[in-house]
């Protein structure tokens, strides 16, 4: 019996000995330990690990599976810098930005020399601790120089920290490698503003309206620079435009887009649909948008983006039912909120949306209807009566869509579509001299438009003009060589020149590209006769 005793007391001191032994080892390997039960961390997850301090809040099951596995994959690999990485990747594209802070500088630790982990902290962290981000950004474009956001994001550091000279290096090598950065060019339109370098100053700034052209931020500086350079009317323009709601054109950035394909909440649904829907992917926006609006059922602007994409991807009649529950959003948001000028924007341009679904699903009525309570809300929208005025063309109502065009194109001068859509109507009225002077100016803002320059050819043909009409004819020909009207129109003006040989050279090329062609035929047997 004694013996029997001695061998259970000698198994138990083992076990506790073991057991001992199995917690020191825990506090000695980081990868073993286990979080407190205080922050809902998984019971399996150690406490090294980056845990945001308000997930047990978090009642979305698809983000607490993708958080639970991220985590999971540093546990199994914590000396490999993607694992690191990736859990940083999906904290920070959930707003996480701290931990995904501590995540990236972990993966930078193990692998000093990737250029996403250091780009990705100096984004991160480029507002919040501008110092540390600008050394990042730093060390990050010495393995690729020609990353252009890295260069953008650097600048914004240096530019907080007052060192604007840098900052717009930093801008120009952006503007270099990527001419359609929009931050880029309106940027430098800031700094060349401050300097009160205004012709340079407008420049920027009009390339980052080119590329973005409703940032409010780019119009308000632009409506500065006008005014100091004595442009009132321009400077009234852009001053009303800054004052309505900015849209942000995203600049080209794979890396970040590889971290937004990873969001699994409303809010990153909705960003992935409004790039879509910039890309002009418009199949993609409203599946993305789609899912973005169950989650996010109350907001005004995403509802109005989309019913945009829904009307891009030509689905008119679901198009119509979004924007008209977009306009029941927005009465709702106006009963519980200040923000008055913000939702007048979206009041405006989703009777304008909805004009356009109405138009192209035969509703010509209730269109005219809605572009005209978008017109009554915004007595400066140009795009209402632009609309109105292809409305009025279609219908045969000429002089309307003449009166309605011209005050589309007195409030928005540089818009080409205007220009096009009214010199098209006076080319219909037979108002040949209107039309030679909407072609000139279409002309100016696009020096290669095929359709300008071979109707501004036939109307000073018509007026035997013909070494102008020519001109303009070898100008198409230069870029298209196919077009068998300009062929032919080019043949008749070498023909009223008398230049026989080039005549007769146009008119053969009209029989190879279209050989039933009768006018051609007979032109050539005249000129060989």
């Amino acid at each position: 019996m004694k013996g029997t005793y001695c061998a259970l007391l000698l198994v138990c001191c083992i076990l506790f000995l073991c057991t001992e032994a199995g917690v020191l080892a825990l506090a000695d390997d980081p990868s073993q330990q286990v979080g407190s039960a205080g922050n809902k961390q998984n019971a399996l997850t150690p406490n090294w690990v980056p845990q945001p301090s308000d997930i047990e809040h978090v009642e979305e099951q698809r983000l607490l599976a993708v958080v639970e596995t991220a985590q999971q994959r540093l546990v199994e690999a914590p000396k490999e810098a993607n694992a690191w990485g990736e859990l940083g990747n999906i904290y920070f594209v959930h707003g996480w930005e701290v931990e995904a802070a501590e995540c990236y500088r972990g993966a930078i630790e193990i692998a000093p020399n990737e250029f996403r982990w250091l780009y990705y902290l100096g984004m991160i962290t480029y507002r919040t601790d501008p110092q540390a981000a600008s050394h990042t950004l730093a060390d990050a474009i010495k393995l690729d120089a020609q990353y252009a956001p890295a260069h953008v994001y650097r600048a914004a550091a240096l530019r907080s920290l007052g060192h604007l000279g840098q900052a717009k290096t930093h801008l120009k090598t952006a503007n270099e490698l990527d001419s359609r950065n929009p931050y880029a060019s309106l940027w430098l339109g800031e700094l060349a503003f401050a300097e009160q370098q205004f012709e340079t100053a407008r420049s920027h700034l009009r390339q980052a309206l080119k590329l973005n052209p409703e940032q409010s931020e780019a119009h308000a500086t632009m409506a500065q620079v006008a005014m100091v350079l004595g442009e009132m009317d321009a400077a009234t323009q852009h001053a009303q435009a800054s004052r309505k709601r900015t849209k942000y054109t995203q600049m080209h950035d794979p890396l970040w887009w590889d971290v937004l394909k990873l969001g699994v909440t409303a809010q990153r649904y909705a960003e992935r649909g409004n790039i879509y829907l910039q890309q002009g992917d418009f199949k993609r926006a409203v599946s993305e948008l789609e899912v973005a609006v169950t989650g996010l059922d109350k907001d005004a602007h995403l509802w109005l983006n989309y019913g945009i994409a829904v009307l891009l991807n030509k689905q008119y009649s679901k198009a119509i039912a979004v924007l008209e529950n977009t306009l029941i959003v927005i009465q709702d948001n106006e009963k519980i909120t200040r923000n008055s000028k913000g939702l007048a924007d979206l009041n405006v341009q989703s009777h304008y949306n909805l004009g356009l679904a109405y138009y192209h699903s035969g509703q010509i009525e209730k269109a005219i209807a809605a572009y005209q309570k978008a017109i009554e809300l915004e007595p400066n929208f140009a795009e209402a009566y632009g609309g109105l005025g292809i409305i009025y063309w279609r219908s045969g109502n000429l002089n309307d869509a003449i009166r309605h065009s011209q005050k589309a194109i007195k409030i928005a001068p540089e818009n080409i579509e205007f220009h096009k859509n009214l010199t098209r109507i006076y080319w219909q009225k037979g108002m040949y001299d209107a039309a030679a002077v909407g072609y000139r100016i279409i002309l100016e803002l696009n020096p290669s438009d095929e359709n300008a320059l071979h109707h501004l050819g036939l109307i000073l043909l018509s007026k035997q003009e013909y070494h102008e009409a020519v001109s303009c004819f070898q100008k198409v020909l230069q870029t298209n060589p196919d077009n068998v009207l300009t062929h032919g129109a080019l043949g008749t003006a070498y023909y009223k020149l008398g230049e026989k040989d080039p005549a007769i050279h146009e008119f053969r090329e009209v029989l190879r590209l279209n050989p039933g062609n009768q006018n051609a035929r007979e032109m050539l047997e005249r000129l060989l006769r």
